[in-house]
């Protein structure tokens, strides 16, 4: 009974979760160069952003993705430039955005 039990919670788990990423909302993990976090209520009127690390405490608020800063922004549409304009490769945009001094939103290059 428990296994059963286990399974059918499972399914209705991840039902919500499908659910809530149809409506818009991000299902936890880091929101990746150039978005950031931002908290909404429960009518997805903007709390806050949410910083690296940063959860929401409350359990009708939700997360959405938004623009990050602007810099960032723009090292993105480079990168989507040089990949499909100029044809270099994942390595050679590293390289490129390595000598130009950018570094990750974790602080890495």
């Amino acid at each position: 009974m428990a296994g059963k039990y286990s399974r059918e919670l499972s399914v209705k788990v991840f039902a919500g979760q499908c659910r809530l990423i149809e409506l818009g909302y991000r299902q936890g993990g880091h929101a990746g160069y150039g978005l950031r976090r931002q908290l909404v209520d429960r009518e997805s009127k903007p709390k806050e952003l949410l910083q690296f690390g940063q959860q929401k405490s409350i359990q009708t608020d939700r997360v959405i993705l938004v623009p990050g800063p602007e810099e960032e922004i723009s090292v993105v549409r480079d990168i989507y430039d040089l990949f499909t304009v100029d044809r270099r490769s994942e390595r050679e945009i590293a390289e490129i955005l390595n000598g130009r001094g950018i570094e990750t939103d974790l602080g890495r290059p």
